[in-house]
């Protein structure tokens, strides 16, 4: 069984050799292609220091999608890890994950993972495991469990290649949440999903992520993943009652981060609720009744005096 592993990389020299390092360690890792998206450090000639090993390409800064789905293109692997530049593969974690797959006919692999801070070999850093929920996903049903609050960073996650295929690549439109778009529509699309009961992934959390930097466009990106999964759903048909609730989740999720950022299309996720006949959550239910009686910025004040 060939794998491939993909690794966007932009402006990540003081990670990327890590990474790289995690993967050649990888028994199943039979081809490593970066991609260097228009990165202004040393980021491509890192990833050109390992030689044959590593397939090295490099073009302008057009987002992680596009690098990922470039990556993807020039791969011929059976089975596609796509690995950030700042996060690590655990020793045999592949090897598992493809006898996975292989037991269980399965599509994708999850495994657990853990967060951390700095540097990932610091005793003293801050490690905190995630469990993949395995248990929403089955109660709701993979495609309604992974449009909500079913989710594993890419690291922890192997796709068959058929699969990514038919998903037709990672949709720059919901950047910086691609990778969770991504995982739903293999899920819409009927994939199987299996389990691998270890942590097969080190995700490194950033104190300037972009949904730190940018709460505003994260925000945005929310209502619109909503709003595409909502049509893809009604283009098959009427919705279903998980459906309807999965969509209000979203939108009241996009409509409570909206209000926090002073956006006016607060009031469009607030609509999407009530044009599913649902109800607002409580913040943005009292949100919207304040922001039509003394304005939005008014209204924010008040919230945030308030401490929320």
């Amino acid at each position: 069984m060939t794998v491939s592993i993909i690794i966007p990389a932009w402006n990540a020299e003081s990670t990327l050799r890590e990474t790289i390092n995690s993967a050649l360690s990888q028994s199943e890792a039979n081809e490593i292609i970066v991609v260097d998206d228009g990165s202004t450090d040393r980021t491509f000639l890192i990833a050109k220091s390992f030689g044959r090993h590593v397939t090295c390409l490099t073009g302008p800064n057009n987002g992680v999608a596009v690098a990922r789905n470039r990556g993807f293109a020039a791969s011929s692997g059976e089975w596609i890890q796509f690995l950030d530049s700042d996060d690590l593969l655990t020793p045999g974690t592949l090897s598992q994950r493809v006898d996975a797959l292989l037991s269980q006919s399965a599509d994708v692999a999850v495994t657990h993972w853990t967060e951390f801070h700095g540097a990932a070999d610091d005793e003293n850093g801050a490690h905190v495991p995630r469990i993949a929920n395995w248990e929403r996903l089955h109660q709701d049903g993979y495609a309604n469990a992974c449009a909500t609050s079913f989710w594993a960073p890419p690291a922890a996650l192997l796709y068959r290649r058929s699969v990514v295929e038919r998903i037709g690549g990672f949709r720059g439109s919901v950047s910086p949440i691609e990778d969770a778009r991504f995982l739903f529509d293999a899920a819409n699309l009927g994939a199987k999903f299996c389990p691998v009961d270890t942590v097969g992934a080190l995700y490194r959390v950033l104190p300037d992520s972009f949904s730190r930097r940018n709460p505003s466009h994260f925000a945005l990106a929310v209502l619109k993943n909503g709003q595409d999964i909502e049509a893809t759903w009604r283009s098959s048909g009427p919705l279903n009652a998980k459906q309807t609730a999965a969509l209000i989740e979203i939108y009241n999720g996009a409509a409570c981060m909206l209000f926090r950022s002073r956006r006016e299309e607060f009031r469009t996720a607030v609509d999407a609720i009530h044009q599913l006949h649902g109800t607002p959550g409580r913040y943005a239910r009292y949100a919207a009744i304040a922001s039509r009686v003394v304005g939005m910025n008014a209204a924010r004040n008040a919230f945030a005096l308030l401490g929320r």
